[in-house]
């Protein structure tokens, strides 16, 4: 039987319990593919490494910064909470907080 860190959040543990996995490797992350952080459904989870993981997020940013529609702009205006933009568009608080810089 495996026994788990208490101390890893719930995507690590999700992953780590389906993949039977004592801990995440090193050098290595969970992504969540969808961007929901909420989303942890084992589906949803992917072991990726470091490096990969920021290029990932690197390209989305500059993807989502690039192409930010005036309906994104508008809802940044309006004070979007975060959770609802992380659905709606399948962005990050990342992108959240830079738009929010930029439109607030």
């Amino acid at each position: 039987m495996i026994s788990y860190k208490i101390n890893m959040f719930l995507h690590q543990y999700v992953y780590c319990y389906f993949n039977n996995l004592e801990k995440i490797p090193d050098g290595y992350v969970i992504h969540h593919k969808d961007l929901n952080k909420l989303n942890n459904d084992i589906s949803n989870l992917e072991l990726m490494t470091n490096f990969e993981h920021k290029s990932l997020h690197n390209i989305n940013k500059k993807h989502a910064l690039k192409n930010t529609t005036e309906e994104i702009i508008e809802d940044i205006k309006n004070r979007i909470k975060l959770g609802e933009f992380e659905i709606k568009y399948k962005l990050s608080r990342g992108i959240w907080d830079r738009l929010r810089k930029v439109y607030l």
